[in-house]
């Protein structure tokens, strides 16, 4: 294969190329249950659970999310919170409030799935990753889904030293549509399982990769290179009182957060981050007064500490125990409020730093 050894790829060696990860995709990808079906609401709700998560996780999540919600018409009646509580656990909650939002908007525009890659495009939290995944695997049409695996391997292929999506659709585009309608969606997924299996950020496994013969970037030795990583940039990290406020019923209180706030929609733990200089309790006391009103707890006391982290920081929780004769009333932060029985709490939506948070509790009493 001449062509491939001297950086160029002929019409030849590329069929070749492109029969050789197809045959392996058909012995060696996974057996996964997005892939068993051509329903575009599955496929969708796969690709959205997918982003951020790892496929262990979303294979406890998506069978059950569609045995809760087995249709658009479906996930468009439900209540937000009932989406919320499906997805909980898994994070990056905006994916959820995303889903039903767009699914109400879809089922009021369309009446159903939306008929075009152009209509589902423009629908809430739907990028132009997920719009072409969904096209290529469940309609066949030549789009390509750059995800961070295709990426991976388009960078090594063509040994691109580049960050741009331009470059990668120059490239991975055509490659698209030089398939038949019919092999569309097993090369999109084969370039996914690819990078998911082989051609991984470090070790990647060349000796086994399928394409290997006209990989750039193994002939030009720039492998570990590719693609460019981007900078580190720093995490901050919030120390964050939070706490199990209770009345003399013995109820807990729960504040919802505002849908447009991160983890919108979802219930937890009042409270809010420290500011310098202040004590933990100091810092707690002033969260109750200036959300709720609270100026008087009794039997405070700090159980203990969680550490939690997001994408973009981390927090550790400080989580107080306390009880309160005062009504409480919304001056800022929730949207709303709620006393509940202990034993209810976790039927509400919480995000997964409250769940710990109760955990520790559970633990020290």
């Amino acid at each position: 294969m001449l062509g491939a050894m001297n950086g160029t790829v002929t019409a030849r060696s590329r069929r070749a190329r492109q029969r050789a990860l197809l045959d392996w995709y058909a012995k060696e990808a996974r057996h996964l249950p997005w892939r068993e079906t051509t329903d575009p609401y599955r496929i969708w709700i796969s690709e959205i659970m997918l982003q951020q998560t790892r496929v262990e996780t979303v294979l406890r999540y998506y069978e059950p999310f569609l045995r809760r919600f087995p249709s658009i018409g479906v996930l468009a009646d439900a209540e937000l919170e009932a989406v919320l509580k499906a997805w909980e656990g898994m994070g990056y909650y905006r994916r959820a409030r995303n889903l039903s939002r767009a699914s109400r908007y879809s089922i009021k525009r369309y009446a159903g799935f939306p008929p075009s890659y152009e209509e589902f495009l423009s629908l809430p939290g739907v990028g132009a990753y997920t719009a072409a995944a969904v096209w290529a695997i469940a309609f066949g049409e030549a789009r390509l889904p750059l995800d961070g695996n295709i990426r991976r391997v388009l960078s090594r292929l063509y040994d691109l030293d580049t960050l741009r999506d331009r470059a990668y659709h120059e490239v991975g585009q055509p490659l698209m549509e030089r398939l038949e309608p019919r092999q569309v969606s097993p090369m999109a997924q084969a370039l996914m399982e690819l990078g998911a299996l082989i051609c991984q950020p470090r070790d990647p496994q060349c000796p086994v990769c399928p394409i290997r013969r006209t990989c750039r970037a193994r002939i030009s030795g720039t492998i570990d290179a590719r693609p460019p990583r981007r900078p580190k940039r720093e995490i901050p990290h919030y120390e964050v009182a939070v706490a199990y406020l209770a009345n003399d019923e013995g109820r807990v209180l729960l504040a919802k957060r505002r849908a447009e706030a991160f983890l919108g929609g979802m219930w937890e733990l009042p409270g809010g981050k420290v500011k310098d200089g202040e004590t933990l309790e100091e810092a707690i006391r002033r969260e109750l007064n200036e959300e709720l009103g609270i100026r008087r707890v009794r039997r405070l006391r700090h159980v203990g500490r969680v550490r939690h982290a997001y994408t973009h920081f981390k927090v550790t929780l400080q989580l107080f125990e306390a009880e309160t004769v005062e009504r409480p009333r919304i001056h800022e932060g929730p949207v709303a409020i709620r006393w509940v029985k202990p034993r209810h709490i976790r039927d509400y939506p919480l995000p997964r730093g409250t769940q710990k948070a109760l955990e520790l509790r559970d633990h020290t009493t």
